[in-house]
C-alpha cells in the first residue's frame, strides 16, 4: 500500500516539516489543509481544503501530521486525526540528533540541528525546533514546543501545550505547568504554574497566557475556522 501524507497547517511549521519529509522519501503523495492560507500550494504540494476537512479525507490518505504553531489548536487536531484512524508519524530531520534512549510518542517534529539527549520522554505532538537543545531526563507532555535555540537542562518537566519561545533557557530540575508561554530569551529558574506567561531573567509571571497572547499577537487567534 502506498503511503499518502496529509499535513494539517500550511505555514512555517509545515515548510520546515516538508524539508525533513522530502529527505525521508517515504510518501507517494503529499497534500495540505489550511483554512487561512492565501496561497494554493506549499513548494509543489497542493492545499486541498481547510483543516476541518480532515475527517472527510481519511479514505484518501493513510498518514497525517499536524503542523500548527498554536499548541492547543495542535492538540485539538492531533486528537481528531488519531480518532479517525490516521497513522501519525514522527518527522525527524536527518540532521537532528535523538538519543537512542529517548521515548517518543507520535506526531512529533524534530527539526534540523536540534538535539534530544538521553532518557528523555517526549509526548505526542511535540515540536523541537531548529537548533533547540533538550538535555537528559526531561519529560514533556503533549504538544509542547521548544522554539529555535531554546534549551532545557536536565530533569525538566513541562506540561501539555506549553510553548518555550526562541532563545529561552530552563535550568535544571524545574517543573513548568500546562499551557504556559515562556517568552523569548527568558531564563526560568523556578517552578511555573499552569496557564501563565513568564518573561525575563530570571523569568517572572506577567499575566495569564490567554490575555498575553491576545495582547502580543492581536488577531492571530480568530474563532471557528482552522
Amino acid at each position: 500500500m502506498s503511503k499518502k501524507l496529509l499535513i494539517i497547517g500550511a505555514k512555517g511549521m509545515a515548510k520546515r516539516a516538508l524539508d525533513a519529509i522530502e529527505e525521508q522519501q517515504e510518501y507517494s503523495e503529499i497534500a495540505l489543509l489550511d483554512g487561512y492560507a492565501d496561497y494554493d500550494q506549499v513548494y509543489s504540494y497542493p492545499i486541498i481544503g481547510s483543516s476541518d476537512d480532515v475527517e472527510k479525507l481519511r479514505q484518501d490518505y493513510s498518514h497525517a501530521i499536524v503542523c500548527i504553531a498554536d499548541t492547543k489548536t495542535r492538540l485539538h487536531f492531533l486528537n481528531r486525526v488519531m480518532a479517525v484512524g490516521f497513522e501519525v508519524p514522527n518527522i525527524i530531520h536527518p540532521r537532528a540528533y535523538v538519543s537512542k534512549s529517548v521515548a517518543m510518542g507520535v506526531g512529533i517534529i524534530v527539526n534540523a540541528m536540534a538535539a534530544i539527549q538521553s532518557d528523555t520522554k517526549i509526548g505526542n505532538g511535540c515540536v523541537i525546533e531548529t537548533g533547540a537543545v533538550v538535555e537528559h531526563d526531561n519529560e514533556f507532555g503533549e504538544c509542547v514546543t521548544i522554539s529555535p535555540n531554546a534549551s532545557t537542562m536536565g530533569y525538566i518537566k513541562i506540561g501539555n501545550c506549553t510553548y518555550v519561545a526562541g532563545g529561552a533557557c530552563v535550568v535544571n530540575a524545574v517543573c513548568i505547568g500546562e499551557n504556559v508561554l515562556v517568552a523569548a530569551g527568558s531564563v526560568v529558574i523556578s517552578d511555573t504554574p499552569d496557564n501563565v506567561m513568564v518573561a525575563g531573567c530570571p523569568a517572572v509571571i506577567k499575566g495569564s497566557v490567554e490575555e498575553m497572547k491576545h495582547m502580543i499577537w492581536p488577531g492571530v487567534y480568530p474563532e471557528g475556522k482552522f
